[in-house]
C-alpha cells in the first residue's frame, strides 16, 4: 500500500498480555545477535536490551569463542544469552565506543565486520500459539550478504531443547557462506 506522508498509519504499541494479545504465549519475547566469521574463524554472541516497543540495542555481556564450536557449547551459549534479554534498557547515544560486538571482535573496521561476519538474530517465535506444555521456540534470521544492504534472508524456527537451535544456526550459518562463494 502507498500512503502520503502525511497519512501512514501509526503504528500500534505492544503491550504485554493486554486485550489478550500475547496471553496465549507462555514465553517472554526474547532476542539476540550471533555473529560468525569463517575468515576470523571466530563466533560473537550479544545480548541484547530492549529500549522501547520498535528499539533495541546491545548490552556489553558479549561472549566471544573461537569457531566452529562443538554443538553442545554452542547451544549453551546460546541458551546464556538469550537468558541475558534484559526487557527495560536506557536509551543511549550510538557509537563506535558503544558496539560491543564490534568492539569484541577480531575485525578491524566497520566494513570489515559486516562483510566479513554473518549477522544472524535469534528471536522468541510470536507467530504461532504454543501448545500445552511445548518448548520455547526459537526463529534465527540471517543474510548471506553484508548484512547492512540486506536483500533477502533464510529464516528457521525451532525449539530451544538440547541442540535443535545449534544446528539450526550451523545450518544457516553454512548456508549463508555457500551463498557467499558462489
Amino acid at each position: 500500500m502507498f500512503w502520503k506522508k502525511s497519512k501512514l498509519p501509526k503504528p500500534t504499541q505492544f503491550v504485554k498480555d493486554e486485550g489478550g494479545l500475547r496471553e496465549d504465549f507462555p514465553y517472554p519475547e526474547r532476542y539476540c545477535s550471533i555473529y560468525i566469521s569463517e575468515k576470523h574463524k571466530e563466533i560473537v554472541f550479544v545480548p541484547m536490551g530492549r529500549i522501547d516497543p520498535w528499539k533495541s540495542r546491545e548490552l556489553d555481556s558479549v561472549i566471544v569463542k573461537e569457531w566452529p564450536l562443538n554443538i553442545g557449547e554452542l547451544q549453551d551459549c546460546i541458551q546464556t544469552t538469550l537468558d541475558k534479554w534484559k526487557d527495560q534498557v536506557d536509551d543511549i547515544e550510538p557509537g563506535n565506543k558503544l558496539w560491543y560486538s564490534l568492539n569484541n571482535s577480531k575485525a578491524k573496521t566497520q566494513h570489515s565486520f559486516r562483510v566479513d561476519y554473518v549477522h544472524l538474530t535469534l528471536t522468541t517465535d510470536m507467530d504461532r500459539k504454543y501448545g500445552q506444555g511445548e518448548v520455547e521456540r526459537i526463529t534465527v534470521k540471517a543474510s548471506p550478504f553484508d548484512w547492512s544492504e540486506v536483500r533477502y534472508k533464510l529464516v528457521g524456527t525451532n525449539h530451544l531443547m538440547e541442540t535443535q537451535i545449534a544446528q539450526l544456526v550451523i545450518d544457516i550459518s553454512k548456508a549463508c557462506e555457500k551463498i557467499r562463494t558462489n
